[in-house]
């Protein structure tokens, strides 16, 4: 079996990515959510065995350097050259929130050939006036670290260039971010692939209302919100996610 890391070097920027499993089984490429690493995965992965796992740490995430402003379309672009580096075939993308949103982006653009696409807690277009009023008014690098201190200290051994206090400023800022070359927005509507959207009833930041507005325009998507789940329903569910991932890529 496959188990090997990597650095890639990418538009100035040295990604962190990882193989593991089967790599003549069918190709699965994770894209993380914001302020995390691929190690956010790993409830999956190790049922997943059978598959050729790929996953990456965004840049400056992880073990990534940052090098320049973060956006929607330069994580995807990121994703991209990640699959011209590694030759991938027709790969099923896994974007959790922000990795998602990039996800979006990339299939609309049809710049490379997407097998799939698993959409969890993602969204189309900019965050609520709620939202963007509330959460993110109030998000600071401090009270971050207060809340999620292991995944901070993660980054922190993890990453070569490790410097949170900008990490997170880029993140916000591209969160905040609601212009048109952000967020993906309608061009949900040109996405292609077969896709699977899951979210949890209870997440916070994706509603059920906007993961059930994502799936309605994205031609023939699928569609799964799982009770009791947060935004990070695949962590806390992952047996069921895996039964809807296993189900979905049956059909592809």
């Amino acid at each position: 079996m496959l188990d090997e890391s990597h650095t890639v070097n990418v538009r100035g920027a040295a990604l962190r990515t990882r193989r593991v499993g089967n790599p003549s089984g069918r190709t699965l490429l994770f894209l993380h959510g914001g302020l995390g690493s691929m190690e956010d995965f790993d409830p999956l992965i190790g049922q997943l065995a059978g598959f050729h796992n790929v996953l990456v740490d965004s840049r400056g995430h992880g073990g990534s350097t940052l090098r320049g402003p973060l956006s929607y379309e330069r994580l995807a672009l990121d994703a991209e050259a990640v699959i011209d580096l590694y030759g991938l075939t027709e790969p099923v993308v896994i974007g959790h929130s922000d990795g998602g949103i990039a996800a979006i982006r990339m299939a609309a653009a049809k710049r490379k050939n997407i097998g799939g696409l698993v959409l969890l807690g993602a969204h189309a277009d900019p965050p609520s006036a709620s939202l963007l009023n509330g959460i993110f008014a109030k998000l600071t690098a401090e009270a971050w670290r207060a809340k999620f201190p292991d995944g901070v200290a993660l980054y922190e051994r993890l990453n070569p260039e490790p410097d949170f206090d900008r990490l997170f400023g880029e993140a916000l800022a591209m969160w905040r971010d609601t212009s048109s070359g952000n967020y993906p927005g309608d061009l949900a509507e040109l996405v292609a692939s077969p896709t699977l959207v899951l979210g949890g009833d209870r997440d916070h930041l994706v509603p059920p209302e906007v993961t059930l507005d994502l799936a309605r325009r994205i031609p023939g998507a699928h569609l799964g919100i799982l009770p009791f789940g947060s935004h990070v329903v695949f962590q806390e569910q992952p047996e069921r996610v895996l039964s809807c991932l296993d189900q979905f890529i049956g059909m592809l």
